[in-house]
């Protein structure tokens, strides 16, 4: 659970500066810049229940000795070999059928383009295994918010301060 936080706070991070703006970071690493974060966790989604039928179908193997898939951007170089850096539509429709559905081919369009970027920001979000990006986070939100208090306070006080004479009268 920490290391999700962790990655998650880096995430907001690294792309951009609010939760808001999240899913424009995740697709400024490879997506198309009308794709929002839905989709693109749709179309990966589909990628992971799909690539087992792949593997089959095209007949290469995407487990490492231990059965386990083997991370994404390794499942990449291993279609960029067979199908170079751009996917054609013959091999578009190859990948399409062999998927059952053209989310998951349409989504290693995108991200094969930027493969290095892509392993870059997975790295990044590695290197915290703790919740110390999501505490600094919050510690500056917290901070923020003392700050809109003590505003908000001093601006009782003046406000009571003006009236009380009248009041006390």
């Amino acid at each position: 659970m920490n290391m999700l936080g962790s990655q998650t706070a880096k995430v907001i991070k690294i792309f951009k500066t609010t939760q808001s703006e999240m899913s424009e970071g995740f697709t400024s690493e490879g997506a198309s810049a009308t794709m929002s974060g839905s989709v693109s966790g749709t179309k990966y989604r589909t990628f992971l229940s799909g690539i087992s039928k792949v593997q089959h179908a095209i007949n290469i193997n995407f487990l490492d000795s231990q059965h386990k898939l083997l991370p994404i951007v390794d499942t990449f170089n291993i279609l960029k070999a067979r199908y170079g850096d751009v996917i054609f539509i013959a091999e578009s429709a190859e990948l399409s059928k062999a998927f059952g559905t053209q989310e998951a081919t349409s989504m290693l369009n995108l991200l094969m383009q930027n493969t290095n970027g892509l392993k870059v920001s997975i790295a990044k979000l590695e290197k915290d295994k703790g919740l110390r990006i999501a505490e600094e986070m919050a510690a500056d939100i917290t901070d923020q918010l003392e700050h809109m208090q003590q505003s908000i306070f001093a601006t009782w006080v003046a406000i009571a301060s003006a009236l009380l004479p009248a009041i006390i009268r």
